[in-house]
């Protein structure tokens, strides 16, 4: 039994992968092949929400933070099938998982926006340092994925494009739901799904953290760095709202 417990404690994380690291990064080199040159507006729309981000103090229109969630729900869905389903399932089971639970999320994501819609309910306006905070988050998606590949030695071939991979796709997901959070008054189900996608978005980064950091890889510290950032923020964003005054939303 003791030689039993030793054999299984000698084992390190990286011997439990299904497949090497090259085998991983050579996935998202396939992919930006067969999807070329969709890399170039996805790239341009993640900088442009991010500049709507930072567009002065008024809250985002509620078309626009309603759109925003559906393009989203629309690359996550994407995303869910090209990549994870059709690419990386067949080199990791888990994978099958990480697609149902993207598909749950854009789903999450959708009916928070029809919800508000039928309600006659806009969003939450977030102070403005939350969006400030997820104006970041947003350009990261759009730029620090990308300029990871060759900063760790890879082809630039092997990028992680926001709308086409998960990691910089959740991140933005992530940014545009701080500032896309209904008021638990406004409507109880668009609220509830806000919840789940939040959930669900921080849960599938933590999941692709723990892969590339059992892989050895620096990136981890990525999608590390966007759940601590956008948890951060919400918590930020919280403290702020209890703290103001009723009917008084804190810049």
């Amino acid at each position: 039994m003791s030689e039993w417990i030793a054999d299984w404690l000698s084992y390190r994380p990286g011997d439990f992968l299904m497949f090497a690291p090259r085998t991983y990064w050579r996935l998202f080199e396939l992919h930006n092949e067969a999807w070329w040159p969709l890399q170039v507006p996805a790239v341009l729309c993640a900088v442009a929400g991010s500049v709507a981000l930072l567009r002065g103090r008024r809250p985002l229109p509620p078309g626009l933070s309603r759109a925003g969630l559906l393009v989203l729900a629309a690359a996550l869905g994407f995303v869910a099938w090209t990549f994870v389903q059709t690419l990386y399932a067949p080199v990791n089971w888990a994978a099958d998982g990480l697609a149902a639970a993207l598909a749950v999320l854009a789903l999450a994501m959708v009916a928070s926006a029809m919800a508000t819609v039928r309600a006659g309910t806009a969003h939450s306006a977030p102070p403005t340092f939350v969006r400030r905070g997820a104006a970041v988050l947003m350009l990261a998606a759009a730029v620090a994925w990308p300029a990871a590949a060759p900063m760790a030695g890879r082809a630039w071939q092997t990028v992680e494009i926001v709308g086409l991979a998960p990691d910089p796709t959740l991140a933005a997901v992530l940014a545009w739901l701080l500032v896309a959070r209904p008021a638990v008054a406004a409507h109880v189900v668009a609220h509830a799904s806000w919840l789940a996608a939040w959930g669900l978005a921080l849960a599938c980064l933590a999941f692709s953290a723990a892969t590339l950091a059992t892989m050895g890889s620096r990136q981890w510290l990525l999608p590390a760095t966007a759940i601590v950032a956008a948890a951060w923020l919400w918590c930020r964003a919280r403290r702020a709202a209890a703290a103001a005054p009723a009917g008084h939303m804190p810049a």
